[in-house]
């Protein structure tokens, strides 16, 4: 009896192990390498997104290139309906082009409320979403009013 409790700390770590070898798998599997970032709006103001912000309220939405790489780096990938509709929007946004390391090249779109696409020439497109994501240019921290638009 004494040698088989031996073996339960053993399983138990080999479980742990398991389950965050899995989750970084997971982790990389919802972000995408950035290459190259060329930012060509910002402080952008969008009309097919619905929003009770005023214009002005976008004028000072202004990412730099450490944001956006941030915000591909940290973000994790969405769906289509979670980005359409299930998270707060922002008619604030900026965008420009972005070269990934596989070589595929699209444009990305990132808003005030930390959504993200990048649209590619093939009309696919990646949607993100980061909660994490840091710069003083989305305002005060994502909380779980940021995530979920009820």
């Amino acid at each position: 009896m004494a040698r088989r409790s031996h073996f339960v700390p053993l399983i138990l770590s080999s479980l742990i192990f398991s389950a965050c070898a899995t989750r970084e798998a997971r982790i990389a599997d919802t972000r995408v390498a950035v290459k190259t970032v060329l930012i060509q709006e910002n402080a952008a103001w969008a009309d097919d997104v619905s929003s009770d912000e005023p214009p002005e309220s976008g004028s000072d939405f202004i990412l730099e290139e450490k944001d956006v790489r941030e915000f591909f780096k940290v973000a994790r990938k969405a769906t289509h309906t979670e980005y359409n509709h299930d998270l707060l929007m922002s008619r604030c946004y900026a965008g420009g082009l972005v070269i990934l390391q596989d070589g595929s090249e699209g444009f990305w779109r990132i808003d005030r409320a930390r959504r993200g696409k990048i649209v590619f020439p093939d009309k696919s497109v990646l949607f993100f979403f980061c909660a994490e994501c840091r710069s003083e240019a989305y305002g005060e921290a994502c909380d779980i009013d940021c995530i979920h638009a009820d």
